[in-house]
């Protein structure tokens, strides 16, 4: 019995101090950072909870941090110029779960889950296609001389620094803040119950509200603008020259500024006021 009892001993303190046993408890509640090699890309797919942070280099990086037991669940995949972002098999719970992406060019991104999307230190590029299909955010730091946003989902998107066109969709119920703007043509589109602020200034701005979303431009100063609402949001601008709105819905329009030409045509409950 002895002889047994010391056996047992001895094989489970082999067992707990293997190097196995050890290392998965010493990794066990730790964040974790790997480098992944990847096939060039210009486009990211976020399809999961993982946060993906990007910055603009020369030189293309990819690292994953993620608590130990999720690293090797966290996939990144390269196709057709695509980078996708998910969690596979993966069911308990973590804490941590990003992708820090480097690289010289960012054309589209589309964010399908409940990660968020940071594109940090002045992004610089041409134009940039930004869609929120879950509940995921996005942040832009930007020098662009194009941006479009479609929000189909929930998610929020804040964003800087665009100095061209910029156009935005909302048919869901994601708000959307934009400061910094130095633009030639503004496309507003509501079709959602999502909130809008824009700061800055434009050439020509297009607003069309079919939805419950608000847009409040007061602080962009616009030289022209076309407005019409369907819908029961309510609109706030600043025009220099002109204005031109349809109303067949409940929602208002507010106006600051002293344009020469303000046209406006109401078959519906609301109004344009002048502030």
């Amino acid at each position: 019995m002895k002889i047994k009892s010391a056996l047992y001993f001895t094989t489970i303190v082999a067992i707990l101090f293997s190097p196995f046993t050890m290392l998965t408890a010493a990794q066990s509640g730790k964040i974790l950072k790997e480098t992944r090699k990847l096939p060039s890309f210009s486009s990211i797919q976020s399809n999961g909870s993982v946060d993906i942070i990007v910055t603009q280099g020369n030189a293309q990086t990819v690292v994953v941090e993620a608590d130990a037991g999720l690293l090797p669940h966290l996939r990144t995949e390269v196709e057709d110029g695509v980078l996708s972002v998910g969690i596979k098999s993966y069911r308990k719970s973590f804490k941590v779960a990003k992708v820090y992406v480097q690289l010289p060019k960012l054309d589209k991104a589309s964010l399908n889950g409940s990660g968020d999307l940071i594109v940090k230190n002045n992004f610089k590029g041409n134009s940039l296609k930004v869609k929120l299909n879950g509940s995921g955010d996005f942040d832009g730091d930007l020098e662009l001389k194009k941006l479009e946003i479609y929000i189909s989902g929930s998610g929020d998107a804040s964003f800087r620094g665009i100095n061209g066109d910029l156009k935005i969709s909302v048919g869901g119920s994601g708000d959307v803040y934009a400061s910094n703007l130095r633009l030639s043509d503004c496309s507003i589109k509501i079709a959602g119950s999502g909130d809008m602020t824009l700061k800055g200034s434009t050439e020509n701005m297009v607003i069309g509200l079919a939805g419950s979303g608000d847009v409040d431009a007061h602080d962009l100063k616009a030289v022209n603008v076309s407005v019409s609402i369907a819908g029961s949001g309510d609109v706030d601008i600043f025009a220099v020259e002109s204005i031109s709105a349809s109303i067949i819905g409940s929602g208002d329009v507010s106006y600051s500024g002293n344009p020469k030409t303000v046209n406006v045509s109401s078959t519906g409950s609301g109004s344009l006021i002048k502030n």
